[in-house]
């Protein structure tokens, strides 16, 4: 994938040289080229159409004018922060972890071009690293899939199973997961559809029903403590509450009991929900949903 001209026929480095320029940019030539890298995966993942390359890359380049690889701390679970569009980020990490720089490169370049505003906080964290590792897997193993795999983690005394595959915020990105297939939409389109009117613009045209708003305000609270519960290693005792609670909205948002909400119900962190869930509808599968 380290050609443009091998899955895509577009003048990636011209157009981005061009974007620079015209916006004022600044961006040391290793970091440039992770950005080329970035475009290119994002052609081929098909969530940027040729035609539009241009206007995304002066997306990102008039919301970061600056990369500076002097960041020494920690934003959320990434190396990166944004702040009066300078991109800080921990230079330190190409020694160290290359990959890891690479995957927080493509997720702040994910966060400009959707220009986030932290509104969403929950969503926000779950699509741009969705995207990054998406970007990252596209360039790394020319592969549009990432593979769902178990993973289980301990909150307190509470086992949650989680299926979303990511290697960061899984349980954020399982939950999310859920939300959108609760609205019977598909993550590529949707993502593309980020990509193009910005993250915001997606949200008030899908997600403004008011107990849609709620799910994702209790998102916004499950996000918090996961970060603060990672960082610091302390469990607040309210977030397996909250994460019962979130699961049940959602849960409600179903209408038909059809494929999406078996998808849906595959995704349950917990047994004993998946259980209830089924219980309640009336459905009896004879066995796991996941088996």
């Amino acid at each position: 994938m380290q050609e443009e001209s091998r899955n895509v026929m577009v003048p990636i480095k011209d157009l981005l040289t061009q974007g620079v320029a015209h916006n004022g940019c600044n961006f040391p030539e290793e970091e440039f080229d992770i950005l080329r890298q970035y475009f290119i995966a994002c052609l081929n993942l098909g969530y940027i159409e040729p035609k539009d390359l241009a206007s995304m890359v002066n997306k990102l380049c008039y919301n970061i004018k600056f990369i500076v690889p002097n960041y020494n701390g920690t934003n959320n679970l990434d190396y990166y922060v944004i702040k009066n569009k300078i991109l800080y980020i921990c230079g330190g990490l190409k020694e160290t972890n290359n990959n890891l720089y690479e995957l927080n490169i493509y997720k702040a370049a994910t966060e400009a071009i959707f220009d986030m505003s932290g509104e969403y906080y929950g969503a926000e964290l779950a699509i741009s690293h969705m995207v990054a590792e998406k970007v990252y897997n596209m360039h790394t193993n020319e592969s549009r899939l990432i593979l769902p795999k178990l993973n289980n983690e301990m909150i307190g005394n509470i086992k949650h199973s989680l299926r979303s595959g990511y290697s960061n915020y899984d349980l954020i990105i399982t939950l999310f997961k859920q939300f959108l297939i609760s609205q019977n939409l598909n993550e590529t389109p949707t993502i593309k559809d980020m990509f193009k009117r910005g993250f915001n613009s997606v949200v008030q045209e899908h997600f403004m029903d008011e107990n849609e708003q709620l799910v994702l305000n209790v998102l916004n609270k499950i996000a918090q403590m996961d970060v603060e519960r990672k960082k610091t290693n302390k469990v607040d005792e309210k977030e397996n509450l909250f994460i019962e609670k979130y699961q049940t909205l959602v849960n409600n948002l179903f209408k038909n009991h059809n494929q999406y909400y078996f998808a849906f119900c595959a995704l349950l962190t917990q047994d004993e929900l998946r259980e209830k869930f089924l219980k309640a509808a009336n459905i009896n599968l004879g066995g796991d949903l996941d088996e």
